[in-house]
């Protein structure tokens, strides 16, 4: 019988370290997943802090301009940034298919 506690013993030893052990790696993938999703949204703040300083550089350097043309023009010149944001996806959406 006393061979049986140890015994015992030893698997609830063994079960405790296992839990632990698990405990840490679940705990190691939760922060790892917690730093992506913040790096994630420093990148596209980044992003967007990057577009709005483009418009005020351009809004600056119409300044002579009627309100109504300087609308038409930032419309045209925002289209623009898109397309480009657009054709960017794209290059890297073939150069991932291309990798697989």
């Amino acid at each position: 019988m006393g061979k049986r506690k140890r015994v015992t013993k030893s698997l609830e030893e063994t079960d405790r370290k296992l839990f632990k052990t698990f405990s840490s790696a679940a705990n190691a993938v939760s922060l790892l997943y917690t730093q992506a999703q913040s790096q994630q949204k420093r990148a596209y703040l980044a992003g967007m802090q990057d577009a709005y300083e483009k418009v005020i550089k351009f809004m600056q350097s119409q300044q002579n301009i009627e309100v109504a043309a300087c609308l038409a023009r930032l419309s045209d010149y925002v289209r623009q940034e898109l397309d480009a944001v657009d054709e960017s996806i794209d290059a890297d959406d073939v150069v991932m298919e291309t990798k697989v």
